[in-house]
């Protein structure tokens, strides 16, 4: 009896500590997580003159607080993000940076980016931190098509108050993935055609596991309208319960 009451205890606790957010904070957090403008504007592909070949070279050139514009094509590149930095495409899918099946397609190694508007495919991994580059903050993952990674399309280590919003993630082996971090919103996004269409572990400060919010996503595993559960770890092995609320029933527009 006893053993029963605590366990209703636990399931109602977590009910209450993962009570979705309204629109207004939702709202509120995608506008913090969007581009900064603060420096100037560099330019890869196109036409322009002085433009760069390279997206990689831009961003060796770039300053803190610089956009880096992409113009339509495929760029074979692995590249590293080491300043705080706007990476905008042109648009998502006729702008492609493409890993070769090498690395990570985008390594990020600092705080306070944003990268939008891309094809981010055929990496080993297609956007992310690493364990060795982590305590990062304020990253910004907004409408790209992430597909066709060996392992992980998005990888987040220890990375707080970050905004996932708007992507396709497709044909990835586990699609998004947060290990250890809190207060992320991960919203609106496609989820389709992976073997894990959502990755969550937690140590350390696990009680905060509720203060990362999965809101209105579209599950290809999900379609139902009810509250979709998403089963997350505390180091090593403990199940830990989330949910996305507000599962959308059919694929945003333009997913693929």
């Amino acid at each position: 009896m006893n053993r029963t009451v605590v366990m209703v205890g636990i399931i109602c606790m977590l009910f209450v500590t993962t009570v979705p957010v309204d629109n207004i904070a939702v709202n509120s957090v995608i506008k913090e997580g969007d581009t900064i403008i603060n420096g100037k504007t560099l330019y890869v592909g196109g036409n322009g003159e002085g433009n760069y070949t390279h997206i990689q070279d831009a961003i060796n050139d770039a300053r803190d607080g610089d956009t880096i514009f992409v113009y339509s094509g495929t760029y074979y590149e692995n590249i590293v993000i080491n300043k705080s930095i706007n990476l905008i495409g042109e648009n998502a899918k006729t702008t492609i940076i493409d890993g070769m099946k090498k690395e990570k397609v985008i390594f990020i190694i600092t705080s306070n980016i944003s990268v939008c508007d891309f094809t981010i495919r055929n990496g080993t991994i297609g956007i992310g931190n690493s364990r060795w580059h982590d305590n990062l903050e304020k990253i910004t993952i907004k409408n790209n098509i992430i597909a066709d990674n060996i392992y992980e399309g998005i990888s987040l280590w220890r990375s707080d108050h970050c905004v996932i919003y708007g992507n396709t993630v497709s044909n990835d082996t586990w699609g998004i993935c947060l290990y250890g971090s809190y207060f992320n919103i991960v919203i609106n996004n496609n989820l389709m055609k992976n073997e894990e269409n959502a990755h969550v572990y937690y140590w350390g400060n696990w009680p905060l596991f509720w203060t990362n919010r999965f809101i209105r996503n579209y599950w290809d595993n999900w379609r139902i309208p009810i509250p979709k559960p998403i089963v997350a770890f505390f180091y090593p092995i403990y199940p830990l319960i989330q949910f996305d609320w507000m599962p959308r029933l059919f694929p945003y527009r333009g997913g693929r």
